[in-house]
């Protein structure tokens, strides 16, 4: 499932699941700090080609080595510092940590709206509108864990993928970030107090009430998922070669 680098503990093919193929889709974390050979790696054994940073301007941040390895980087945000105004170490993000009626939730419903829908259509059309022939895509943010949920989830729902799996997918970044959570739950415990610990922690899981957010927003807005889809900007030709490229016969 995982792939394995030195620098990198959240990523992983999306070919794991059943019916798909390998090294077409990776869902990852920042790259920021993958060595030369690692990016490489990328290359040779998951024949990596395109790049989606979906991190706001002030976090994205390239490498030189994609260049050298023929490599396409794409930023396109989600969302500004401005839109979602959240960030670690700026001041909305302390006074996340003293909220007593903090709720990670609102932030999920809040990114179905605007801008940052816009944003997000403009994110699948990319990945669902790109040469598989080429190689494979990897999308990222931050933790990839938020952002790179969503558009995973959004993804396996084109390639009908089902529910049940699609979370379970989402529910991983738990397993691989367990001991990081750990550790930055009980250094906010230690020093600030246990609503600030209790608020991080928030941050830092993926909870099925988050990723339920975007099934309450199409079952609210749309009669079904295709719906959807074609509200993202995509049409049929374009799902129809997305499923051919990606998905086993």
């Amino acid at each position: 499932m995982n792939i394995k680098l030195k620098h990198c503990d959240n990523i992983r093919d999306l070919g794991y699941i059943d019916n798909l193929k390998e090294n077409k889709i990776i869902r990852s974390k920042r790259l920021d700090d993958l060595e030369k050979e690692e990016v490489k790696k990328l290359k040779d054994e998951n024949n990596l080609k395109l790049v989606i940073d979906l991190r706001t301007v002030n976090e994205a941040k390239s490498t030189p080595y994609y260049e050298e390895f023929d490599i396409i980087y794409k930023a396109i945000p989600i969302f500004t510092d401005e839109i979602i105004g959240l960030s670690f170490g700026s001041n909305d993000f302390n006074s996340l940590l003293k909220d007593e009626n903090f709720s990670f939730k609102n932030l999920y419903d809040n990114l179905f709206k605007g801008e940052i829908l816009t944003n997000i259509g403009l994110v699948i059309k990319e990945i669902v509108d790109f040469d598989y022939n080429k190689g494979s895509v990897l999308f990222h943010c931050t933790q990839g864990k938020d952002r790179t949920g969503i558009i995973a989830a959004i993804l396996l729902l084109i390639l009908d993928i089902d529910k049940d799996i699609i979370y379970k997918d989402y529910l991983y970044t738990n397993i691989v970030n367990k001991r990081r959570i750990r550790r930055i739950w009980l250094h906010t415990r230690i020093t600030k107090n246990k609503l600030a610990a209790t608020n991080i922690k928030k941050v830092m899981r993926a909870e099925k009430e988050y990723l339920d957010s975007l099934f309450e927003y199409i079952d609210n807005n749309f009669n079904n998922y295709h719906e959807f889809f074609l509200s993202l900007g995509l049409n049929d030709n374009e799902i129809d070669k997305f499923k051919k490229e990606v998905k086993n016969k």
